[in-house]
């Protein structure tokens, strides 16, 4: 960090840096001289100069601790006007609660306010940024958070009324703004607002703001020394942020002031204070979101959370508001070419000179001049999120965005709040409903499982695999997702020419689930033992499984559970088999099966042809085979160990599974006589890629490496057959795995 400072301090770069600098600071302390009028206006505005020493310690600390900390080197961060325009009001309703009382309990009881909101503000920052959560706003939906800040403009834009005629913009006060002693006093502050508005929309030069504000005071000077006011008779007509007395020097809020503070009385506000780090943070992070978007390159969200909750931390102890990096000021900077820490390093410098130095100026500052900076806030902010908000946003977006904020003007931010985040859920609710939770549907024609079957059964379930329906499912189900979920289903069921015997449900891709999930399915369960369909979960959790059977009761027979895919779809073709070789019987009976026998006789000479095929070579390569015997449930080809041959399954059945990394194993296929093991580790040399285990008493042949040799060199012609028949098993084995699970 010092060998960068050093490089800015070089002369090519040193001029335009300290420019910056300066005028960032000049921006800062005007500001925080607004933010301190705004929160101490009213019955309270005895205490605004020496809240301009609070306000002005926050700008201090958040630039230094910032520029010092950042990801960004012309990070600029100071008190923010969204927090702000929450403890305005609040500030307000404490001094409802406190008037008739001492001042000094009433300065010292919200100052007590903001340093609280401000440590609990900076404790929450650097949490979020120790616990790398920094995309935690990337979940806040975006016309909730329009709500919010559109809330705050209209808090700014009534405040800053309160800063220039005493009193925040209403309907009661409405009629008094246009008699003369009301008019005088906000006229020139909306005048330079609505000339700053303006310009700043047409000319994008940060320079506009400072030379307007001190070309402002110039004129205001000018004219109450023209017009033989001067600075006493601007001040008895309230035209000034001071009313006499001695100027506030820092500290201004010590230990001894904790004993003036009446806790009660922030008790009762505590909900407006809590919102305050909930859109503190969302307003940090949308910050840092844009810097990165103006400046095009990336900063690290958690380390900005780390740097501007220490900020916080030391503002907090000297009971400043709650501040954050600001996007205007820390572009401006790296959009000049002053990408330095010298610029939030410079802007410190500067509000701490008027902290410690010109602390006697403050109190002859224009009350109009501030207003008018918070005016224009206000209305900047209004007009993105309201005005131009109606070009950039959904017609259901923007309408929610009005209706948060009618809320807030009307009935407090802290009820918009609440009403915001109950619409973050609804729209939540509302948007992932539109998501299907089915991702794939398909049935038993398309998928089948490993298990070898006969012709006859093949062709069963290539003829009547539609009457198993497979479903693979995804996200979260709810209320939401499952009903549709039901109401998809249900319709299958309800379609009798599909004749539906199973309902396979996959739920590898569900992430998780909640009661009235469950309630879907127990309604789900009903519907298939009526229709007398089987319903079969893979992949479902034992917790689901376990709530589900308790919640459905007798109708738990209507579903069974498998732990893959491969035994659900077993399962499924088992039922589909049984029923159909049942309807067969029947026919036969009555003499109406030869048109089946018709349809697989060339399958089934087909199938019987490789059968005997394979029969005769195994018999002619006895001589190079080695026969053993394998008893139920011991493997004879072991995952991960060298493989030495391959086997050929002369009698019995066996299955071939695979062990995962995560432990699990996975059944790959079943083995019946005429089929090839391990083969593939045989010819490539590889490790065993999987495991054979006998299923019942098998009698298998083991056809080593070195007898494959052999016999290459004694009889080529029946080393080549039986190439001839591996390649035609692994075709088969290849078109099976595609069409499997």
């Amino acid at each position: 960090m010092l060998q960068e400072i050093l490089e800015d301090l070089r002369p090519a770069r040193l001029l335009n840096t300290v420019s910056v600098g300066l005028a960032a600071g000049l921006f800062i302390v005007v500001n925080q001289l607004s933010f301190a009028t705004l929160i101490f206006s009213g019955s309270l505005s005895h205490g605004a100069i020496r809240a301009t020493s609070l306000t002005l310690f926050g700008g201090l600390a958040l630039c230094l601790v910032v520029a010092l900390m950042s990801s960004f080197r012309a990070s600029v961060a100071c008190p923010q006007d969204t927090p702000t325009a929450i403890l305005a009001p609040t500030a307000g309703a404490m001094a409802v609660v406190l008037a008739g009382g001492s001042p000094d309990t009433a300065f010292a009881t919200v100052a007590a306010a903001l340093g609280l909101s401000t440590l609990v503000t900076a404790l929450v920052f650097i949490l979020l940024g120790r616990f790398r959560l920094g995309n935690l706003v990337r979940f806040m939906p975006y016309p909730v958070v329009g709500g919010f800040l559109a809330g705050t403009g209209w808090l700014l834009l009534s405040g800053s009324f309160g800063i220039m005629t005493g009193a925040p913009l209403n309907l009661d006060i409405l009629g008094q703004l246009f008699t003369r002693p009301s008019f005088i006093k906000w006229l020139p502050g909306a005048a330079m607002a609505l000339f700053l508005f303006f310009a700043l929309r047409r000319f994008r030069n940060f320079f506009i703001l400072p030379v307007t504000l001190v070309a402002s005071l110039a004129l205001f000077l000018a004219f109450v020394s023209l017009s033989g006011m001067g600075l006493e008779g601007a001040r008895a007509m309230g035209l000034l942020l001071g009313v006499g007395g001695e100027a506030a020097r820092w500290p201004v809020f010590g230990p001894s002031d904790l004993a003036l503070v009446r806790w009660d009385v922030i008790w009762r506000q505590a909900g407006p204070l809590l919102t305050i780090p909930l859109l503190s943070m969302v307003s940090l992070l949308l910050n840092a979101s844009g810097i990165e978007l103006g400046a095009r390159r990336d900063l690290d969200l958690n380390r900005e959370l780390l740097a501007n909750g220490l900020g916080n931390a030391v503002a907090g102890l000297g009971c400043s508001n709650v501040g954050y990096v600001a996007i205007s000021l820390s572009l401006f900077g790296a959009s000049t070419g002053a990408h330095s820490r010298i610029v939030g390093l410079l802007a410190a410098l500067v509000t701490g000179a008027v902290l410690f130095l010109g602390s006697n100026l403050v109190g002859s500052f224009p009350r109009f001049l501030m207003g008018g900076l918070v005016l224009f806030m206000g209305l900047s902010t209004i007009w993105e999120w309201v005005v131009q908000g109606w070009r950039h946003m959904p017609l259901w977006d923007y309408l929610l965005v009005l209706f948060i904020l009618l809320v807030i003007a009307n009935f407090g931010f802290l009820t918009g709040v609440g009403v915001g985040l109950g619409a973050a859920i609804v729209l939540f609710v509302v948007n992932y409903s539109r998501i299907s939770v089915i991702r794939e549907e398909s049935d038993g024609t398309m998928l089948r499982s490993t298990v070898e079957r006969p012709v006859p059964h093949q062709r069963i379930l290539a003829e009547q695999g539609g009457r198993i329906a497979v479903f693979r499912l995804q996200g979260f189900l709810f209320f939401g997702t499952a009903n549709s979920l039901l109401t998809r289903l249900s319709a299958c069921m309800a379609d009798e020419k599909r004749g539906l015997l199973c309902i396979l449900l996959d739920f590898r891709q569900v992430n998780g689930f909640d009661i009235s999930a469950l309630n879907s399915f127990h309604r789900l369960a009903q519907l298939a033992q009526t229709r007398g369909v089987t319903l079969v979960f893979a992949y479902a959790g034992r917790v689901f499984l376990e709530q589900l059977r308790r919640s459905a009761g007798a109708e738990a027979e209507a579903f069974q559970a498998r732990p893959d895919m491969d035994q659900a779809l077993e399962c499924c073709e088992e039922r589909l088999l049984a029923e159909e070789l049942l309807a067969l019987e029947e026919r036969r009976n009555r003499g109406g099966v030869d048109d089946f026998f018709d349809l697989v006789v060339d399958d089934m000479l087909r199938h019987l042809e490789q059968k005997e095929l394979f029969e005769d070579i195994a018999e002619r390569l006895r001589p190079w085979l080695e026969e053993r015997s394998v008893a139920p449930d011991r493997a004879f080809i072991e995952q991960g160990r060298p493989t030495e041959g391959f086997f050929l399954l002369l009698r019995g059945t066996a299955r071939e599974d695979v062990k995962r990394s995560d432990g699990q194993t996975v059944r790959l296929r079943t083995l019946s006589p005429g089929t090839v093991a391990g083969e593939l580790g045989a010819s490539l040399g590889y490790p065993a890629l999987s495991s054979v285990v006998a299923i019942t008493e098998c009698r298998v042949g083991f056809f080593s490496r070195e007898n494959l040799d052999r016999l290459e060199r004694e009889d080529p012609a029946l080393a080549l057959t039986f190439q001839k028949m591996l390649n035609g098993l692994l075709e088969q084995r290849l078109l099976a795995r595609a069409n499997s699970g």
